[in-house]
């Protein structure tokens, strides 16, 4: 029986990581001064607090992608919704972190996702500061849905820039809905060939359903 992706998909990450006394402590003393600092191993503690305090709230999935993460949450990947290497000192604001799949955490990079008309001087209190999905305030239905049960959809022009940003619309993400949703490889082809009929050759979007095509016509 194929799996409702947007049902399952659809929630809100509500609770932000609290920190012990003991990573209070040592987000006091350790300065930031630079995106470098996250490597600093003063932070090693507080990247778990982080890690094991989202894990469950986000349903065990990625915040941006919704895959499934990794059974144990220390080897899952923190991702900053607005990127460390250009706001270093919000780099352990609680609403600015959240779990993310590697290839999530890699494709989104760090690209600027501040609203330009907010203030750089204090961290956003609401969703209007930023240009993108954040997992704290937004839900998933309000901003995506996936369609045939293999392509993403994005309902306004924040939730395309999300996908443009975290690049969810590449075939990676299309073969992770289709297994999810329990799509079969011929339909998936099937689906993939209808989509790609309604965009140009050049465009992202076609050259992904053409990657979908091609990689479940190997699996046949």
């Amino acid at each position: 029986m194929a799996s409702n992706l947007n049902r399952i998909y659809d929630y809100r990450l509500r609770r932000s990581v609290r920190y012990s006394n003991n990573c209070i402590n040592v987000l006091r003393i350790y300065k930031i001064y630079s995106q470098e600092a996250w490597a600093d191993h003063h932070y090693d503690d507080v990247k778990i607090e982080i890690k094991r305090a989202y894990y469950f709230p986000q349903n065990r999935r990625c915040a941006y992608c919704r895959k499934k993460l990794n059974a144990d949450a220390y080897y899952n990947h923190i991702d900053h919704v607005l990127p460390k290497s250009i706001y270093y000192r919000w780099m352990f604001k609680p609403k600015n972190l959240v779990i993310a799949c590697e290839l999530c955490n890699f494709l989104k990079n760090d690209e600027d996702t501040l609203l330009l008309t907010h203030s750089e001087c204090k961290f956003p209190k609401c969703r209007n500061g930023f240009t993108i999905f954040n997992p704290h305030l937004d839900r998933w239905s309000d901003f995506f849905e996936i369609e045939d049960g293999i392509f993403i959809r994005g309902k306004h022009a924040k939730a395309n820039e999300t996908i443009r940003i975290c690049k969810l619309s590449q075939y990676h993400f299309s073969v992770q809905f289709a297994e999810e949703a329990r799509v079969t490889p011929k339909s998936a082809i099937k689906r993939a060939t209808t989509k790609q009929r309604l965009y140009a050759i050049t465009s992202t979007e076609y050259q992904s359903c053409q990657k979908v095509i091609e990689y479940y016509t190997n699996l046949i």
